[in-house]
């Protein structure tokens, strides 16, 4: 597998298996996932949606079960990649295959997408920690499901439909596993290159840095090389799951790429255009002087928030919820409402340590955060909120916030439509 192929057109239905046959093991893949959602609406059991990963050799398996629900049944598997090999042949060339007690029946379009995609890839449904090969086909499915309709059973939990139900169970990161809408039916089959994964990219005032999780390869094999458009780095060490390049300058661009020293294949990479906007899941920024400045010049915004200190956990929690159900923004602490600079001395460790205790307790779902230390002398807590994953975020007492100007106000019911709408077209708008 080579992370550099990219897409590879002209696979299909009579040469899927042959390509899947081809992807060398590297003693990586004994078992495979395999997740399907078979409607119980049609006669013959006909395949609604499946997500089939490889696992790596030797980590704990997931837990099988199957969920027989009124109208529709899913189910989660463990087989051999031989087995599945033979339950996907019999589909394609018979119209069905059995798997445990169920016989699935399928009708598949010709063309395959056979793509593949570094680490942290945003496209497609499925993300995944290592570079990864995705194959995935449309199922011709005659659409008689009501996609609103509620799906329950007899001891089961229920789901507000069937999208929601799917995306969940299956991961999927189309849809943003929740609020979005399945709007095709598909068959997609995920295959991590468990040798080594980009886990984060690091950007500071002096240096960038990635951390790598060097799985199955030991990271002395390995090298990290830099490119940004003012200096490259063609050969930087990786030591303690952590390669590193100094710069005078925060980079535009930033460039990192994980090769084998021996043979020189491209393991993985990481392009990534800088934005002071909130930062994507794998990449950490240190947020400039200037920038920070600047925002305490502006005052509290629809994104910005003062907070002298973080006594209060209610009303510092209102303006975590309000960014995450807006568009995400900042907090200050050490700053006044009048936008002077007061300071805040208690060491960035406690207050990652209490904050992350304020969100657990105080948050629901919880909210992804980042916090750093800022010296603007004195030295202030920068703590960033991103914009939530199409959730809606409230309190534990049930209140719902969102931001607007400079304050944390309840969600009218008109607006809290307006969000949930925007949420689930940006999820599938992202695909």
């Amino acid at each position: 597998m080579n992370v550099q192929d990219k897409r590879k057109n002209g696979i299909n239905n009579d040469t899927i298996i042959s390509e899947l046959e081809k992807i060398p093991t590297i003693n990586q893949y004994e078992d495979v996932l395999i997740r399907l959602a078979v409607d119980k609406l049609t006669d013959s059991n006909n395949l609604y949606f499946a997500r089939i990963d490889y696992l790596c050799k030797g980590d704990p398996l997931p837990e099988e079960f199957t969920k027989n629900y009124d109208d529709i049944i899913i189910t989660q598997l463990i087989k051999k990649r031989g087995e599945f090999i033979e339950f996907l042949s019999n589909l394609l060339k018979n119209g069905s295959s059995k798997i445990n007690e169920i016989t699935v029946s399928a009708s598949m379009k010709q063309n395959w997408d056979f793509v593949s995609r570094p680490s942290n890839s945003s496209h497609g449904y499925v993300k995944s920690d290592f570079p990864h090969l995705g194959a995935e086909t449309q199922l011709e499915y005659d659409r008689n499901r009501d996609p609103y309709a509620l799906v329950s059973g007899k001891n089961l939990p229920p789901f507000p439909n069937t999208s929601r139900a799917i995306i969940d169970l299956f991961d999927l990161h189309h849809g943003g596993r929740e609020g979005g809408w399945l709007n095709e039916n598909k068959l997609i089959i995920d295959v991590p290159d468990y040798r080594v994964g980009i886990k984060k990219l690091r950007i500071g005032k002096n240096k960038i840095s990635v951390e790598i999780n060097s799985k199955l390869l030991d990271e002395s094999k390995l090298v990290c090389q830099f490119y940004t458009e003012k200096k490259q780095e063609v050969s930087s060490r990786i030591q303690n799951g952590i390669s590193e390049m100094s710069c005078e300058d925060i980079p535009k661009e930033i460039l990192a790429v994980i090769k084998e020293k021996e043979t020189d294949e491209v393991l993985d990479f990481f392009d990534y255009t800088v934005s002071w906007a909130m930062s994507e899941e794998a990449v950490e920024k240190e947020v400039p002087e200037d920038v920070i400045r600047g925002w305490i010049n502006g005052g509290e915004n629809e994104t910005v928030e003062f907070k002298e200190v973080l006594k209060h956990a209610d009303d510092v929690m209102k303006s975590v919820v309000a960014f995450a159900n807006t568009e995400g923004g900042v907090i200050l602490v050490g700053v006044s409402d009048d936008c002077s600079i007061l300071g805040y001395d208690v060491p960035v460790e406690d207050v990652k340590n209490r904050f992350g205790r304020m969100v657990a307790d105080k948050c629901d779902p919880p909210i992804e955060f980042e916090i750093e230390e800022a010296d603007l002398n004195p030295r202030i807590i920068v703590i960033k909120i991103p914009k939530g994953k199409s959730k809606i975020y409230s309190v534990t007492n049930g209140a719902i916030y969102v931001r607007r100007h400079s304050s944390d106000r309840f969600i009218k019911t008109t607006e809290l439509m307006e969000v949930f709408g925007d949420k689930s077209r940006n999820d599938n708008n992202s695909v």
